[in-house]
């Protein structure tokens, strides 16, 4: 799986004059733990919708990025794999996913082909794509507790190593009152909305 399919970025970090901090991240991780995401109460997010792309770009990006599982842990009780597959079975552990999600391009292809509108068709594709979701919050503690961690699924834990690394090293910046925190706006556009 590329580096590509797990990644955090921020797009704005600001503090106030009263020392709370807001930081807008870009996130991007297999659509397979977006249900796990979507559990962190504190995060306001939106997220990309498989209903809004069309099939063609849909296929293309699922052939392309070849979304998968970080690596192959042994079927045993509870949530985490303590043990992995050895290297032969991962391998063809490796080789079933990459069937299964050339056969659901194939029959989302196939739905497509037979006028079947992308709300639809995209659906068979979704455990090999790629989220991409918009996240703002002032608490991020709870998160890195939990989901930076060992008992975190593989993907996850990535992602959010890679969001603490990040995090960490962002220097916010100040807003004064009266100003806002503005993720995706440009520094000229911010100065045309000051003087309004």
């Amino acid at each position: 799986m590329p580096e590509s399919v797990i990644s955090a970025s921020i797009v704005a970090d600001s503090i106030s004059p009263t020392d709370d901090r807001l930081t807008t991240v870009v996130l991007k991780y297999p659509r397979f733990i977006h249900s796990e995401v979507m559990t962190i109460r504190m995060w306001s997010r939106n997220a990309a919708s498989s209903r809004a792309i069309p099939i063609e770009k849909m296929l293309d990006r699922v052939r392309t990025l070849k979304v998968g599982p970080c690596e192959w842990g042994a079927n045993q009780k509870g949530m985490q794999a303590e043990t992995l597959l050895d290297e032969r079975t991962a391998r063809e552990a490796a080789g079933v996913w990459d069937v299964a999600r050339e056969e659901s391009c194939h029959y989302s292809q196939r739905l497509h082909e037979l006028g079947v509108h992308k709300q639809i068709a995209n659906r068979l594709t979704e455990p090999f794509q790629q989220m991409v979701t918009i996240v703002s919050a002032t608490e991020w503690d709870g998160a890195f507790l939990q989901r930076a961690h060992k008992a975190a699924q593989p993907e996850f834990q990535k992602l959010m190593y890679e969001l603490l690394e990040r995090y960490n090293a962002s220097k916010p910046k100040p807003v004064r009152v009266g100003e806002w925190h503005l993720p995706f706006i440009k520094d000229e556009e911010r100065m045309a909305t000051a003087f309004d």
